[in-house]
């Protein structure tokens, strides 16, 4: 059985200048400079070491010291060799000086490159060191490609990055469609001219995932969005973020409303509102308007809310009584009045609504001498019948309310 290297031999295999170690309590973070380009919290206790991605930005020139996650454990233990899987927290002493010697190992063009981008530097410093020109070529013609092939472990974690070098190479130059197709987005043509207008700067992973999200759910909801991305000039984070959180408010709008609330200032309130819009027109299936333009969403709005309020209003709504009351004797005649008094009486009636609307049921509240009671009609064609009579909580009421 071949033995596994101690963690002393491992680091031995680098270039000592390029080993930077910053201490931790129970570990050790060691990164590997460019071209290595690699991270391991190293046990200070045991032989064991996890390879981790660790957060960094070439721009600000730092390394995000308070949390490491590890994917593998190594553990030298009898000779034996162990993996498991094992998320490992992390908080280690900065040093400025060892973060700057870091970043000095990385070549100004690569880190220009990778400055292209909002986050996912190391991912895309390691795959500039593997791929070299090709990659650089990549990000170049269609950086939301190489964003999402340097980020294919989260898009499809069934997919292994750096296993088959030739083939990545394929995917980066000649077979670009798959790269889409491994990520689990369409494998178009078409997709890969409208992942070239990605400015490098909005690429997200979560928005990118949500947006893989909104083009599964239907075949009507995803064309909709990819007329709207070919026909669009400027894709912005925040036309991204709607057409990712919220497909369904584009129905909603043109495509010209779309794309001003996309560049609209005001884009964060104009979308609640649209969420409001949606929601209530979902909850009481009414139909609005579609909106051409920005400053109609409130007037939409409001003859929403004036519709909701009117259907609101008929459904609680109840028959005229089928008796007449008097002093002592109310109908209760909409299901506002019926709830009320329910909730005063301590009994069920709010339960019967839709007996009263069908003209089965009918109550009436009675109040006499200080006491309080409910009055049940039953209703069969042009028969009307005398039901319960109870006070609060159901119980008798007196000879005297009786008597009334």
């Amino acid at each position: 059985m071949v033995k596994t290297k101690t963690n002393k031999e491992f680091l031995s295999a680098f270039d000592r200048d390029k080993l930077f170690k910053f201490q931790g309590e129970e570990f050790l973070f060691v990164l590997v400079g460019y071209p290595d380009l690699r991270a391991y919290l190293i046990s200070r206790k045991h032989d064991m070491r996890i390879e981790v991605c660790p957060e960094i930005n070439v721009i600000t020139r730092k390394i995000d010291l308070t949390e490491q996650t590890g994917k593998v454990i190594v553990q030298h233990c009898d000779q034996s060799k162990e993996k498991l899987n094992a998320t490992e927290k992390l908080i280690v002493e900065p040093d400025f000086e060892k973060e700057k010697a870091f970043f000095d190992t990385i070549p100004s063009k690569i880190v220009e490159t990778a400055g292209r981008f909002s986050n996912s530097h190391w991912e895309i410093i390691r795959a500039c060191g593997i791929f070299g020109l090709n990659f650089d070529k990549l990000i170049n013609s269609n950086s939301a490609l190489a964003y999402i092939l340097v980020s294919m472990k989260i898009f499809n974690p069934s997919f292994t990055l750096y296993n088959d070098l030739s083939y990545m190479n394929d995917l980066i130059t000649i077979k670009q469609k798959e790269i889409l197709e491994k990520a689990l987005f369409p494998g178009t043509e078409r997709m890969v001219k409208i992942f070239k207008k990605f400015d490098s700067k909005i690429l997200d992973v979560e928005i990118l995932l949500l947006l893989r999200s909104s083009l599964g759910t239907n075949r009507i909801t995803r064309e909709e969005i990819l007329q709207i991305l070919s026909h669009s000039t400027n894709i912005n984070k925040e036309m991204l973020t709607l057409l990712g959180n919220d497909p369904a408010l584009i129905k909603l709008m043109t495509s010209n409303a779309v794309q001003d609330l996309a560049k609209s200032k005001s884009f964060k309130s104009d979308l609640e509102k649209l969420m409001e819009i949606h929601n209530l027109s979902a909850k009481w299936n009414i139909k609005v308007a579609e909106i051409d333009n920005l400053e109609r969403i409130d007037k939409v709005k409001q003859n929403l809310l004036d519709k909701v309020d009117k259907k609101r209003e008929e459904q609680n709504k109840f028959p005229p009584p089928p008796i007449p009351g008097n002093e002592y004797i109310a109908a209760l005649k909409d299901g506002l009045d019926q709830s009320y008094w329910a909730k005063r009486q301590g009994n069920c009636i709010r339960g019967y609504s839709s007996s009263v609307k069908a003209g089965r049921k009918y109550f009436y509240k009675v109040i006499y001498g200080g006491e309080e009671a409910t009055l049940e009609i039953n209703i069969s064609g042009k028969k009307i019948q005398r039901g319960d009579l109870l006070g609060t909580r159901n119980v008798v009421v007196t000879k005297e309310l009786k008597g009334v």
